[in-house]
């Protein structure tokens, strides 16, 4: 009989990583997302009205935009078409008040959502497409409690979606493909969601670090290098995900006690990498 190491034993202990075959599962691990409707992403620049740059550093800098500045009434960014030569096409940082940016094309030297320190649960950037951005798409830094929502975020130079030190974060419905890094990347944001998202043709389709506790379900990520890739990411669960053709499908580095449960992966080079 062949005598199992020691080693062995304590990295499979270590590791408690549980990888179930169950159908179904994962409904209702999403808190509540799926009421976030898809909306149509295939914005017609042609409506849209061109517009400089927007920065925004105060709250009093949201007044020429129309809303409440309350959850129900909040201050809306929408409708601008923003090609710009500018660091940032879309730059909000240091606000307390609710606010929204939808239905915007943003194409910028940097950035082309960029938004950093805002109060809690009071971002939302929901139906935009950012493309051809010297580094990211949309990102966030500080900024807790934000929903990113139905944007298509192609062609960047680094990553389609960047959140860090932004714990529970909703990313939902997003498009990320074709970027040069990743296409969504998630970094020290803990009890994180991100669910029903395309990330086709990137480095890492999906790439969380030092955020723990959260939850990757229901996403595409084909033809990346890697498809989902947790790295330092405990107690975190990858369930119903498709990842094919990738050069690992599903990938966990120092992830322990966390659960991989009813993916699909084919015609990956590695299918499942502990």
């Amino acid at each position: 009989m062949k005598k199992i190491s020691n080693y062995s034993i304590r990295t499979t202990i270590g590791l408690v990583v549980t990888i179930v075959l169950i159908l179904n599962l994962g409904q209702g691990m999403t808190k509540g997302i799926q009421t976030i409707e898809k909306n149509k992403r295939d914005l017609s620049l042609s409506s849209l009205i061109p517009h400089d740059p927007i920065f925004i550093t105060s709250d009093s800098d949201f007044e020429v935009f129309p809303g409440a500045g309350t959850v129900e009434d909040p201050y809306v960014i929408e409708e601008y078409s923003i090609t710009t030569t500018s660091d940032e096409g879309i730059y909000i940082i240091d606000t307390t008040k609710y606010f929204t940016v939808r239905n915007c094309y943003v194409d910028a030297i940097s950035h082309g959502i960029y938004i950093r320190n805002v109060a809690d649960n009071t971002a939302t950037v929901t139906n935009n497409t950012c493309s051809n951005n010297g580094y990211n798409g949309i990102e966030l830094w500080g900024s807790d409690s934000s929903t990113v929502a139905n944007n298509t975020c192609t062609n960047n130079n680094q990553y389609g979606i960047f959140i860090r030190s932004s714990s529970n974060s909703t990313v939902i419905n997003n498009t990320c493909n074709n970027n040069s890094g990743d296409g969504i990347f998630l970094d020290f944001s803990d009890n994180s969601s991100v669910s029903s998202n395309i990330c086709n043709n990137n480095d890492y389709g999906i790439w969380f670090s030092c955020s723990d506790y959260s939850t990757v379900t229901n996403n595409t990520c084909n033809n990346n290098d890697y498809g989902i890739y947790l790295q330092n990411s405990y107690s975190s669960t990858v369930s119903n995900n498709t990842c094919t053709n990738n050069g690992r499908g599903i990938y966990l580095k120092l992830s322990y006690s966390s659960c991989v449960t009813s993916n699909i992966c084919n015609n990956n080079s590695y299918v499942i990498y502990l």
